[in-house]
């Protein structure tokens, strides 16, 4: 329970963060803001925000349907 409650917690950080990001503010873990000048380069928001994204949809999958195993491709399994 304690771990479904701390990933749920990241994961609305996550979304929090990324959100934000597209209003030009960043938020560094925990919740440190600066302006969106420090980071030099839109990629590197770009990618920033589809790590957190990622990790928030994983998030919630394990939170909705547990913990099993899934496969990146489908015929995999």
């Amino acid at each position: 329970m304690i771990s479904k409650l701390l990933v749920g917690l990241l994961a609305l950080w996550a979304v929090f963060a990324s959100v934000t990001a597209f209003f030009g503010i960043s938020v560094y873990f925990p919740l440190r803001l600066a302006d969106a000048e420090p980071i030099p380069y839109h990629r590197w928001q770009s990618a920033r925000i589809s790590v957190f994204l990622t990790f928030a949809y994983f998030a919630i999958i394990y939170l909705l349907n547990g913990s099993r195993e899934m496969y990146p491709v489908k015929f995999l399994e």
